[in-house]
């Protein structure tokens, strides 16, 4: 079945998602935006998701390198049984960004998480697909298309 994709414009980036998933832009999780499957009916509260947030490097001066070997740090410190997956750099043309697989636990859940992290212009933006660890290798190729949308307009 074919998709029909829209996109999320928000000034310096976009980002496409399939018309099977519903957009919230309020902010009022801290997220730029989510993206969650209309039919997620998960019995226990939590929607899959994916998310972008973005974090202000200018007081610091953190590259790609440090913001990724802060992130790995503070996932073994701050997520409930934080395993590191998978750790690498991708390079495409002009574009440049870090992919960081993890699990842990959260809310008694075991949960996954798929991140790409860029650095531009002194901002980090972290786009996160998060699933309930024994949904996500189903759900991990349309999220990947997702994520693999966004791009800086420059």
């Amino acid at each position: 079945m074919k998709h029909e994709w829209n996109t999320f414009n928000a000034g310096n980036y976009s980002i496409q998602f399939p018309d099977g998933f519903e957009l919230d832009s309020s902010g009022k999780t801290g997220a730029i935006f989510l993206f969650f499957p209309k039919q997620d009916t998960s019995p226990d509260g939590f929607r899959t998701n994916i998310n972008i947030h973005v974090q202000d490097l200018s007081q610091n001066k953190i590259d790609l390198d440090t913001y990724v070997e802060i992130t790995k740090a503070q996932i073994q410190t701050m997520v409930e049984n934080g395993r590191l997956m998978e750790s690498t750099r991708v390079k495409q043309e002009e574009k440049e960004y870090h992919i960081i697989v993890y699990t842990g636990t959260f809310n008694q859940m075991n949960m996954k998480w798929f991140q790409h992290y860029h650095i531009q212009h002194d901002t980090a933006y972290i786009l996160t697909l998060t699933y309930p660890e024994e949904e996500f290798d189903h759900l991990l190729s349309i999220g990947q298309q997702i994520i693999s949308t966004f791009s800086f307009s420059e």
